[in-house]
């Protein structure tokens, strides 16, 4: 905002600006300018009008105050849009009124809702509370108030415009009564918080001051008007400008001021202590099946290709992310290639390179292999490595604009081909060093893997970027803690550094801890649905069913009581605007239980006795399952039966401790009964979170070539117009027209209703005060940038 000369507010944006003529991606760091001032839904990749009434309470508490509500990295201004109220403005500012605090809060709320019906509503009450409440009698000035008490000598200079109308405060002396109210004389009670005290805090002695009368005793209120409430700020900007100094704008706050010393040095050493929830199942990329394990992969695998925290894609042992111009993918999309850096090498000296590459695609296809998200065995054709083992180019057998994604960060790293190439494939994943990898490229290697207990990492002095000082710490130890109670008491003992936070019941409890803070990603991509089985024949072949269902399902109430807020509202399979696929304009199944009672109604389905619907000797009960890992799954399946049971559904909950039983032979096709994990049957609903790849390709989950064993289409359902949408979208590298397939794909989600998607988890993380660079992403999840943590003076 630039301010002219006749009280005009200008508006521009420098950072569009940059970004418009810049070729790279928009970091973090570019992106701060505007985040300081995004609305929580706007950040989540929900903007509305309201999104602009919180930008401009952040720009008006900015102005009363001198500073905006939150500050820091982009994460933890992520983190406080979305969970943290703004500090009291009387807090930075004592002679702010209530009734200009309350409006300007209100303007600032988390809910949309909850803030002013217009823009000018909002100026309108911010108007009315000025005019009712007193403000800014003589008293000491704070930082970042504007003041009248100071004007450089060459007042003179001053352009003439400045002229205060009655209508504006008077500068420097005198503040007018706005016309048609009387004029108050009387000071504040003795003891009151406006009571006036000491003169204005001094300038420098190098400032040159003008002589400062007294200040009346008179309260003054706040100007009528916005260019009113910017005078004060136009006379700072144009003094700072006489001085030849920015020195008077800091003084008074309206700039700050950024010390050295106060800018932490980035030191290397240190050992890291981070909570694990769930036990790794295979540290080999491909080989694992939990988050946990792929987020050790991080550390110790370098793959092709890395993610930062906003999901942007960079080179990692490649030299260049493949595209159309440079030439590393073909217009058809049918032939890409890598390049690999020079003098890459693994943990025991040996050469990484192509060869590498080639083998490790070789060895994923192969079905003794055992991978837990197999490459598609019939999707690449060959593959050539260069003559100088530096580049490697793959002929695919159709076009395929998902491939680079299958390549991308720790879990999807290659392997030594020197090293595995005398094991027999069944054989790598049965081994020790199946959680126990000797041979690896990452920034650590292991130095002690004690499965259920922890994995000691230390730092990898073959590391492709040792000029850089990377990795920064000297050790990682990751423990294996799966009480979420006993990681709650790590927390408060101090003992660790870092975890996710899993249970969100407990976050009140994590905001309590004062060595820590909370940190979450800056949006959200992940989705928590419930699956049917399509082998049960009420779900499989009764639509109306399934759509009764969908409208019975209280959404926010799930996001308050399962999430604690921690979600956002979501129906589709693509979480926000940070992730291609995101559609806007979906058409949400409305929370609507009479319309879904009439729709059962209309179908012939009856309520019997028990409340519970018959048609044909078929009954709407049905059993529901989750893993009792995920605490906001268990507490969400309580308000699930009680919005199927208000139309005649019967839901019998029977969940699965253990993990790996409930992902692996319950849901692909049988039902294990616990605690043996014998299989007994096939499931009916069950409820988990799925985290999107890069690619905003979803074939995986619902196609019909996915059906497991094949597969991970769980639902057993096949719809062959479905299965053409997938091939179209597959096959269009054009994003604007690959949207509009998935904008298709979604319409047949939320008519045929195969799944459906109950919100986006915002996923929360917690990190001690003391560390940097710890920013969780959305797609990795906790270790995306480990390479890159460090703590002050070393020490963690």
């Amino acid at each position: 905002m630039l301010l002219g000369w006749h009280e005009e507010v200008l508006l521009s944006d420098f950072g569009i600006a940059t970004v418009a003529h810049s070729t790279g991606s928009l970091s973090a760091e570019a992106a701060v300018g505007t985040i300081a001032y995004m609305a929580p839904e706007q950040i989540q990749g929900h903007p509305r009008p309201a999104s602009d009434q919180y930008a401009l309470g952040v720009t008006v508490y900015e102005w009363l105050c001198g500073e905006r509500p939150f500050s820091g990295s982009f994460t933890e201004l992520v983190t406080q849009h979305l969970w943290q109220s703004p500090p009291p403005l009387q807090a930075r500012a004592p002679a702010i009124s209530s009734a200009v605090e309350q409006v300007v809060l209100r303007a600032l709320a988390k809910d949309p809702k909850q803030r002013f019906a217009t823009v000018a509503a909002f100026t309108e009450a911010l108007e009315q509370a000025s005019q009712e409440d007193a403000l800014l009698p003589a008293a000491p000035a704070s930082p970042g108030m504007l003041t009248e008490a100071v004007l450089p000598a060459s007042r003179a200079a001053v352009p003439t415009e400045l002229a205060i109308s009655a209508d504006t405060p008077q500068l420097p002396t005198e503040y007018a009564t706005p016309q048609g109210e009387q004029a108050t004389d009387l000071p504040p009670a003795p003891g009151h918080p406006l009571e006036p005290t000491a003169a204005a805090t001094p300038l420098p002695a190098d400032v040159p001051l003008l002589p400062t009368p007294a200040l009346p005793v008179r309260r003054r209120r706040i100007a009528r008007t916005t260019a009113a409430l910017l005078i004060g700020l136009v006379v700072l900007v144009v003094a700072g400008g006489i001085l030849g100094s920015l020195g008077l704008l800091a003084h008074f706050g309206v700039i700050g001021a950024r010390s050295s010393a106060n800018t932490p040095t980035m030191v290397r050493g240190g050992t890291w202590v981070d909570d694990f929830y769930v036990d790794p199942d295979s540290l080999i990329p491909y080989g694992a099946g939990n988050s946990f394990s792929t987020w050790i992969d991080q550390a110790l695998y370098l793959p092709l290709f890395y993610s930062d925290p906003q999901g942007v894609i960079h080179p990692a042992a490649a030299t260049e992310v493949p595209t159309l111009k440079n030439g590393g993918i073909s217009p058809d999309a049918k032939t890409w290639t890598f390049h690999l850096r020079p003098n890459l090498v693994w943990s025991d000296g040996q050469p990484y390179d192509a060869r590498d590459v080639d083998y490790s695609w070789k060895l994923w296809v192969n079905p003794r292999f055992g991978a837990i998200y197999p490459f598609d065995p019939t999707l690449i054709s060959r593959a050539v490595v260069s003559a100088d083992n530096r580049s490697i180019t793959f002929y695919l057998t159709r076009a395929y604009a998902p491939f680079l994604s299958l390549w991308v960060d720790g879990a999807a790293a290659p392997l030594p081909a020197h090293h595995f190439s005398r094991v027999a494939p069944e054989a790598i994943l049965k081994s020790p060093e199946n959680l126990n990898p000797q041979v690896t490229s990452g920034p650590f290697m292991m130095a002690e893997s004690l499965p259920a207990d922890h994995f000691t990492l230390v730092r990898n002095p073959r590391y492709y970027l040792p000029s850089a000082g990377l990795p920064y710490l000297d050790k990682v130890v990751f423990r294996i803690v799966t009480d979420e109670g006993a990681i709650l008491k790590d927390l408060q003992a101090g003992i660790i550094d870092s975890t996710w936070l899993s249970d969100v019941r407990n976050v009140q409890e994590y905001q309590r801890l004062y060595h820590y803070t909370i940190v979450t990603p800056p949006t959200n991509t992940e989705f928590e649905a419930l699956y049917f089985n399509f082998h049960n024949v009420v779900l499989g072949t009764h639509l109306e069913v399934r759509q009764a269902i969908a409208m019975a399902i209280d959404h926010q109430a799930l996001i308050q009581g399962a999430r604690h807020g921690f979600a956002t509202s979501l129906c589709t399979d693509h979480g926000s605007f940070f992730h291609p696929g995101y559609d806007a304009t979906a058409p949400c199944p409305v929370f609507d239980p009479a319309v879904a009672n009439k729709l059962l109604d209309d179908n012939g389905w009856i309520r019997g006795p028990d409340g519970v619907r018959t048609r044909d000797g078929q009954r709407l009960e049905f059993e529901y399952s989750t893993v009792t890992k995920q605490s906001w799954s268990v507490d969400g399946e309580a308000i699930i039966a009680r919005n199927l049971q208000a139309i005649g559904i019967k839901l019998d909950i029977q969940n699965y401790p253990d993990p790996y039983v409930f992902y692996g032979p319950f849901l692909d096709g049988g039902k294990a009964s616990p605690p043996t994990g014998a299989i007994s049957g096939r499931f009916d609903i069950a409820e988990f979170t799925i985290i999107p790849a890069y690619d905003p390709d979803d074939s995986g989950l619902l196609s019909c070539d996915q059906i497991p064993p094949r597969g991970q289409n769980i639902d057993f359902y096949c719809n062959p117009a479905l299965d053409a949408l997938y091939t179209q979208e597959q096959a269009t590298a054009d994003p604007g027209l690959r949207q509009q397939v998935f904008i298709q794909i979604h319409r047949i989600y939320l008519t045929d209703f195969p799944f459906i998607v109950l919100y986006s988890p915002t996923e929360n993380f917690i990190v001690r005060k003391g560390t940097h660079n710890y920013q969780p992403s959305p797609f990795s999840g906790e270790t995306v940038n480990l390479w890159q943590w460090w703590c002050d003076n070393g020490k963690c």
